[in-house]
């Protein structure tokens, strides 16, 4: 009888603690009911802040810069592939033939369980020195993981194509490899210069806006614009990929001092605009 009586008493105590919590402030009840909510950051949020009670940390919030840049007309180029860069590490006991040996069959083993065909397609690139620690020998080999998606028409397609070789690593069959490690995939575009005469016309619209703007009295002189041709590659997303154009537009031309300057080299400028 005395145990249920205790029994009893703890639970009510228990019933009472919580109620006076939850009157508190506590809101013991609205983070259970919260825990499976997602956290919502925004930017004007303190940095680091978290929610004691449940644990949960809010994430911090993005940045809408590159979504300006869209607008206001940022080139962009549909990304050709994803590259993922694999390392292989094989240890074995025995002879430096055998380690190098060893080392080339691993590699060949995850090369295969990765696939060789589209859209997915593993080649193996690189092999690094032998090393020894007692009587263990390892190497590295480095494979290209290169996903192709060429033909599709959205980030989303791509996410899938993507998503879909990547999952590969789960279920895959090292060929008793010690470690794999894996690169985040880079998205990039096979041939950067075919794009070039898009950008070239992009930048002359620009300057014809410039020289319409001399006839006007007191304009400024429009300056001249030199460019190598040289095309980069900036913000990478499934989305697209940024390229520009090398172009500068010089006071003076190359090739001219400017006052209290020196002349730039010659033969360094292919074209102008």
């Amino acid at each position: 009888m005395k145990t249920v009586v205790l029994m009893q008493r703890t639970t009510l105590l228990s019933v009472a603690v919580l109620l006076t919590l939850t009157g508190c402030g506590f809101g013991l009840g609205d983070d259970l009911a919260r825990a499976d909510e997602p956290q919502v950051a925004f930017a004007d949020d303190a940095p680091g802040w978290s929610d004691v009670s449940s644990g949960r940390y809010r994430p911090s919030a993005p940045d809408a810069s590159d979504l300006e840049a869209d607008l206001h007309g940022l080139y962009l180029a549909p990304p050709d592939r994803a590259l993922v860069r694999v390392t292989v590490r094989a240890e074995t006991e025995g002879s430096r033939e055998a380690a190098g040996q060893r080392v080339r069959e691993v590699a060949a083993s995850v090369r295969d369980a990765l696939g060789q065909g589209e859209p997915c397609r593993a080649q193996v690139i690189d092999y690094s020195g032998l090393r020894r620690s007692g009587d263990t020998w390892s190497g590295d080999a480095t494979l290209r993981y290169d996903v192709d998606l060429r033909g599709l028409e959205d980030a989303g397609a791509r996410f899938e194509r993507l998503e879909a070789c990547m999952r590969r690593f789960g279920a895959l069959d090292a060929g008793g490899a010690s470690d794999v490690r894996v690169s985040a995939p880079i998205v990039t575009v096979d041939d950067p210069d075919a794009h070039r005469e898009a950008l070239l016309r992009r930048a002359a619209e620009g300057r014809r806006a410039v020289e319409a703007m001399d006839a006007l009295p007191g304009a400024p002189a429009a300056r001249t614009c030199y460019s190598r041709g040289d095309v980069t590659l900036g913000r990478r997303s499934l989305r697209g990929v940024a390229l520009q154009l090398d172009l500068e537009c010089p006071s003076t031309p190359p090739g001219a001092a400017a006052p209290g300057a020196l002349a730039a080299s010659p033969g360094i400028v292919d074209g102008t605009l």
